[in-house]
């Protein structure tokens, strides 16, 4: 990854300015060559990301236009705050991994902000997206491009749309390029006008062109109109139109250039169509000759010194920041990860260990340094900093600070803390699927999107009419519609198995709910994980399984109870226990039955057929088969419970620290780095 710093000079700024959006384009002064060449995302740039002073804290942007063919680029950067004590430092990086922009980039005060790259679309959370009228042309614009108007057909409009009501307070604002050939007498800039009569109209913000003057006309107010002191000539033009409650004013290239007292609230709201480059009274009307770029609406008057600061910054880039050398800062970082070992039970050999973002104390840097847009050069070492753990990352989302990875760890007890390193901003590798494989995991289904399997055994499931949610585990499956569930394919279950999953339910209108069925349509042979069935008590978990024999366990407590709860049921030749958050429950059995269950199909969220239906909520699910299930007993079960339950206290991360360029190594030994 490469970066480089940006200073904005302070005597371009006026004022303080809180969340002010800034513009990093082409003629900002002294980009770095390596800028056009190092991005990666040579299509949309959105590998280039913004920091702030500390080279830590990420900034919102939007990354508008990246070419790097013709050395073109249009970033919004939302500085936290930009005064005039001191020169701003921020830092562009580049090289690493994409991420998407920040639609509250603009603040939620923003209604509308278009580029006009070609169409006028809004950059704003809001989707207020504009429609051409009558095709307009988009032509060399003051920031990239613009919208050119013949000034008698071309317009850009929206249907009424409440976030353009605008009754205390209001800012329009664009860059014109007005070259006088038209013939309407108020060629529209900006306006939102109703469909009744000429004379109802929230705004207009135009040009009166026998004065050759801007005109701001608002109805309702204690003073209707407002006319700029100066003219307009042609070329390039900031203009802004303000109404703050006290008073209209109008801004000509940053400055004030008129205002007048007036007070009161716009009542003409609920209807009317907005249009730049025209006007709605009952048709399209008053066309703006020339070009239109960087159309704003606020629903507050914005300050003089923001309006003055942003036409320094746009008016000439080159003056307003200056870059400078770029420098190369592909990093390996790390953080220890310590386990607190009065979470663990007992020793837990290839114990799996999830890391998640509610682990404790997560460094800042590992939202930005990870290089990855998938995750995957997020790696994990033992205590010795040299030994690789294998590790599956099922998510790493930088925009929303989510990750799930799960680590394989040799050996995991009470006699002290375990510390792990994290690692990443280096080489990228695949998912290692034998961290689920050595402890006899067919299926391991972690429901992001899917039920694609990652235990390596490939036994994706299809998943039936069953919901996409939030989940205990980043997300779930909602069961509740009463015809959903996940057909997992044909895989051997022997005397020897495990079900675990995670489970929520609230509901009790309907009786015997499936989780796991692994068994013939008639129930002859089956192992079950259920709950609810009024034969066994309101609520309460069963583990049930016939063949030869057949045994139930039942536990004592009510899972219906809109709590998300940890389920196990494990098969260990004849022993039969069940786990309900952890710990045993009901009274473990000792049965020798037979295995017919093994090549019956089965079901989650359902009995394989169409009968039984879950009503809940499912996460997480596994099932183990095999000699190594003898492995995962009590302490393993309770130990990974306390662990999915809440990261939060069962570990926690140290600082990050990192090795830069040429001195980068793949780990780092204890006592050396």
């Amino acid at each position: 990854m490469y970066r480089f710093p940006i200073t904005i000079d302070k005597t371009k700024v006026q004022g303080t300015n809180t969340n002010f959006v800034y513009l990093f384009n082409e003629l900002c002064s002294s980009i770095p060559a390596g800028f056009w060449s190092h991005v990666v995302d040579t299509t949309t740039g959105l590998d280039i990301r913004f920091f702030d002073t500390d080279g830590l804290t990420e900034l919102k942007r939007e990354i508008v236009l990246y070419n790097s063919g013709m050395s073109k680029v249009e970033a919004w950067v939302q500085i936290l705050s930009l005064g005039t004590a001191a020169n701003k430092v921020i830092y562009c990086q580049y090289g690493g991994a994409t991420r998407a922009n920040d639609t509250d980039t603009w603040i939620s005060s923003f209604k509308h902000v278009s580029h006009q790259q070609g169409n006028g679309n809004d950059s704003t959370v809001n989707g207020t997206n504009l429609s051409d009228g009558s095709s307009p042309v988009y032509d060399i614009g003051k920031i990239e491009t613009g919208v050119s108007l013949n000034g008698a057909s071309r317009y850009s409009y929206r249907d009424y749309d409440a976030d353009f009501d605008l009754p205390n307070a209001f800012t329009l604002e664009a860059w014109i390029n007005w070259d006088k050939t038209g013939t309407s007498s108020y060629p529209h800039i900006i306006s939102k006008r109703y469909d009744t009569s000429d004379g109802n109209y929230n705004f207009i913000f135009c040009i009166d062109r026998a004065s050759n003057k801007l005109f701001l006309i608002v109805n309702d107010l204690s003073t209707n109109s407002l006319l700029s002191s100066s003219t307009i000539g042609t070329g390039w033009n900031h203009v802004a139109a303000v109404y703050d409650g006290s008073s209209l004013l109008i801004y000509i290239n940053g400055a004030l250039n008129n205002s007048t007292p007036s007070t009161g609230t716009i009542t003409r709201v609920g209807s009317g169509k907005f249009g730049v480059g025209a006007g709605w009274p009952q048709s399209w009307s008053e066309f703006f000759d020339g070009i239109i770029d960087e159309v704003r609406v606020s629903s507050s008057g914005l300050l003089a010194d923001w309006i003055k600061t942003e036409y320094n910054n746009q008016n000439d880039p080159a003056t307003f920041s200056l870059c400078s050398a770029e420098e190369d800062v592909t990093r390996i970082y790390k953080f220890p990860i310590t386990i607190d070992k009065t979470k663990v039970q007992g020793t837990n050999t290839n114990f799996v260990y999830l890391f998640s973002e509610l682990c404790l104390s997560i460094p800042a840097g590992f939202w930005a340094h990870v290089k990855d847009s998938g995750g995957l050069d997020i790696s994990f070492f033992d205590t010795d900093g040299v030994t690789e753990l294998k590790r599956e990352i099922v998510l790493y989302s930088t925009g929303t600070n989510k990750v799930e990875a799960w680590v394989q760890i040799p050996s995991l007890g009470t006699a002290s803390n375990k510390i792990i390193y994290c690692q990443y901003g280096g080489a990228t590798k695949s998912n290692d699927t034998v961290i689920w494989s050595d402890i006899g995991s067919v299926v391991t289904y972690h429901y992001q999107g899917n039920a694609n399997d990652t235990s390596g055994a490939s036994h994706d499931g299809t998943v039936n009419n069953a919901t996409q949610i939030d989940g205990k585990i980043q997300k779930a499956y909602d069961f509740e519609n009463g015809n959903a569930s996940i057909t997992v394919p044909t895989f051997d279950l022997t005397n020897q198995f495990i079900y675990s999953l995670w489970m929520k339910s609230t509901d009790s209108a309907h009786d015997l709910k499936s989780l796991i069925r692994k068994g013939d349509v008639l129930g002859d042979t089956q192992a079950s994980l259920l709950y609810d069935y009024s034969g066994f008590g309101t609520g309460k978990l069963a583990f049930f399984c016939t063949g030869t024999n057949t045994l139930t366990i039942i536990s004592s407590s009510d899972v219906n109870n809109d709590v998300w709860h940890y389920v196990v049921a494990k098969r260990d030749g004849n022993v039969f226990t069940l786990y309900l958050d952890g710990v045993v429950v009901g009274t473990p059995q000792t049965v020798a039955t037979s295995t017919g269950y093994n090549s019956q199909p089965c079901a989650i969220g359902k009995y394989p057929g169409a009968s039984l239906y879950n009503y809940g909520q499912i996460d997480e699910v596994r099932i183990l088969s095999g000699v190594n299930v003898t492995n995962i007993g009590d302490d393993w079960i309770k130990t990974e419970y306390n662990n999915q339950n809440d990261p939060a206290t069962f570990s926690s991360c140290g600082s990050e620290s990192s090795i830069v360029g040429e001195e980068i190594f793949t780990v780092w030994i204890p006592g050396i780095i």
